[in-house]
C-alpha cells in the first residue's frame, strides 16, 4: 500500500477542487447559444421532414392524377429550399476554405460565408481578417 495524501476516484484532492473551480468559472454556452445552435438545429430538421412529407401527400390525393415527375419535382424543390436555409443558418466552412484568401463569391448552393447561427461567424466578427496579411504557405 503506498501512502500519501487524500485521493479520490480522481485523482489528488487539489486536483479536484482545481477542476471543479475551473467548471465553476467556465459555465459553458448560454441559453440563447445552446437554443440556436443545438436545439433549433434538432428541429428545424424535423420540420424539413414534415415538409418532405406534406409535399409528397399532396401530390397524392386521390383527385389528382398521380405523376412520379411531378411529385418528384416539387421534392426536389422542397429539398433545394430546406438546404439553403439550413446553409443560411448554420453553415460552417472547413479550416482550409477559411483560410484562402480569395474573397467570398455567392454560389447556388452557398448563398452566405457562415450561416447566422454559426461558430464560425462569431469567430470572424471577433477576429476579423486582415486582407493585407501575409499567408505562411505562400512561401512553401
Amino acid at each position: 500500500m503506498a501512502g500519501g495524501g487524500e485521493t479520490s476516484e480522481f485523482g489528488d484532492a487539489a486536483q479536484e477542487r482545481a477542476r471543479r473551480k475551473r467548471l465553476v468559472d467556465e459555465p459553458g454556452p448560454s441559453w440563447r447559444e445552446y437554443f440556436y445552435r443545438s436545439f433549433a438545429r434538432v428541429w428545424a430538421l424535423c420540420f424539413f421532414f414534415i415538409a418532405d412529407v406534406w409535399v409528397v401527400v399532396q401530390w397524392l390525393y386521390p383527385w389528382m392524377a398521380i405523376n412520379l415527375a411531378w411529385i418528384l419535382i416539387a421534392l426536389a424543390i422542397a429539398i433545394y429550399a430546406e438546404y439553403l436555409a439550413y446553409q443560411c443558418l448554420w453553415f460552417e466552412p472547413d479550416e482550409a476554405s477559411r483560410s484562402t484568401r480569395q474573397p467570398f463569391r455567392r454560389t447556388w448552393n452557398r448563398p452566405v460565408e457562415y450561416g447566422r447561427w454559426s461558430e464560425a461567424r462569431e469567430e470572424a466578427r471577433r477576429h476579423p481578417a486582415s486582407p493585407a496579411a501575409v499567408d505562411p504557405s505562400e512561401f512553401l
